[in-house]
């Protein structure tokens, strides 16, 4: 383990979101997120739903443990799964054209 409070700031950087985006993700406000990073308080609902967005355990984003992700059942919803299921059994080709799409989507977020 390290020095720091926790692992929001290495989380959100990682995904190289500015922190006004994670506000938004988590419906609070930039100087919130500023706070959550510096002093390490986070209340307990919020450190779950932190956890949630990053897919990371609640100890580890709290730094208590290094051991980065959840069981998997944690981390998967099952509409997740499901689409899952119905991407395995597409062809090859179909798959191209589905992460294609996904492709197109991310541009299009990363632009907005």
């Amino acid at each position: 383990m390290n020095d720091k409070p926790n692992r929001l700031r290495e989380l959100r950087k990682n995904k190289r979101w500015p922190q006004e985006r994670l506000a938004i993700e988590l419906n609070v406000t930039q100087a919130t997120i500023s706070l959550y990073e510096t002093k390490g308080s986070i209340p307990y609902d919020m450190v779950k739903a932190i956890s949630k967005l990053f897919g990371v355990s609640v100890d580890y984003l709290m730094n208590v443990s290094d051991e980065k992700y959840r069981s998997m059942s944690e981390r998967i919803t099952e509409p997740e799964y499901d689409l899952l299921s119905a991407y395995r059994e597409l062809s090859f080709e179909n798959r191209k054209i589905v992460d294609q799409i996904v492709n197109l989507i991310r541009s299009q977020r990363k632009h907005t």
